[in-house]
């Protein structure tokens, strides 16, 4: 329950362009959570809007191991990473 709350907040702090706020969320998100792949895919998207090549690399490079780098969300992921 709380890392769908901390992701929905995040989401809301996406909304208003308060990307920091919504990062914390998403990183203490994912030390309670790390098996959430949207949790990752969340935070990738604000390392990807911040052209951040080297948080967005580390944060892919968990996703990578949850979905073996096969499916739609490593799809997604590969997209954000490709906007960098």
């Amino acid at each position: 329950f709380l890392t769908r709350r901390s992701s929905d907040l995040g989401d809301v702090y996406l909304a208003y362009g308060r990307d920091l706020q919504a990062e914390e969320i998403l990183k203490e998100a994912l030390r309670t959570n790390s098996s959430r792949i949207a949790i990752h895919q969340k935070l990738l998207e604000i390392y990807a809007k911040r052209r951040d090549a080297r948080g967005f690399e580390g944060v892919a490079g968990q996703a990578y191991k949850l979905t073996g780098g096969d499916g739609a969300d490593w799809a997604r992921i590969c997209e954000l990473g490709l906007s960098i």
